[in-house]
């Protein structure tokens, strides 16, 4: 079971081939808060066709870690991340799950996310990080937050059909780091091989989940 599971909103603008400021600010707090074996859900769609989804630029960005990678590339609003995240949660055995997005954006994730968890044994945690609010976006917000009640109709049919996290090429792609390795090279003591058996293993078994998950939803989708 995944203890804590942790997801990253993704935020593009009109260049798609590069990390908005915006997203990379929520990157970097959510670096700072995973620790090694926890699952992170990198959740965002492609704004273009041609170009590259929010999930996948955040995934480059992400530095060699001991955590697990998983890219939900097709959310494209705020309804369907929460819709895609939350329903990953639950498939990874999540008891918690930490949101990440941008203080101005943190009272509606919040509420639609609380909507898509109704049933669900699986506590939230939204974090507000601080960084760029232009004018436009803090507008479009306000107007966002006015159209809730129509988003949470959204998120409520989407998780009752279970529609949700569509395969990708490869289908929500996992990834590892080689950290292990590179922390091979010093001698250990005996409380550390122990400390690394235990999270190799805890690691293994998320990794294990992740795959079950996404199996069984992409079998749903064929129903």
């Amino acid at each position: 079971m995944a203890e804590r599971v942790v997801a990253v909103l993704g935020y593009s603008g009109r260049d798609t081939s590069k990390l908005h400021p915006i997203c990379a600010g929520r990157l970097a707090h959510a670096q700072e808060l995973a620790r090694d074996g926890e699952t992170v859900i990198l959740s965002g769609w492609a704004r273009h066709p041609s170009g590259t989804s929010e999930a996948d630029l955040m995934r480059n960005a992400w530095p060699a870690s001991g955590v697990v990678l998983v890219s939900d590339r097709t959310a494209g609003t705020t309804a369907g991340n929460a819709a895609n995240v939350t329903a990953a949660a639950e498939e990874l055995g999540a008891s918690e799950l930490v949101v990440v997005t941008s203080r101005w954006h943190r009272r509606r994730v919040e509420i639609l996310f609380r909507s898509a968890l109704r049933g669900r044994r699986v506590r939230l945690r939204v974090e507000g990080v601080p960084g760029p609010s232009p004018p436009a976006v803090l507008a479009r917000e306000l107007v966002c937050l006015a159209f809730v009640p129509f988003q949470l109709l959204r998120v409520r049919r989407a998780t009752a059909r279970s529609d949700i996290l569509r395969p990708a090429s490869p289908p929500a792609t996992l990834e590892r780091s080689n950290r292990e390795a590179r922390m091979a090279k010093k001698k250990p003591s005996k409380a550390e091989l122990e400390a690394r058996r235990r999270m190799r293993e805890n690691a293994e078994r998320t990794r294990q989940l992740a795959e079950k998950a996404q199996a069984e939803l992409d079998r749903r989708r064929q129903q």
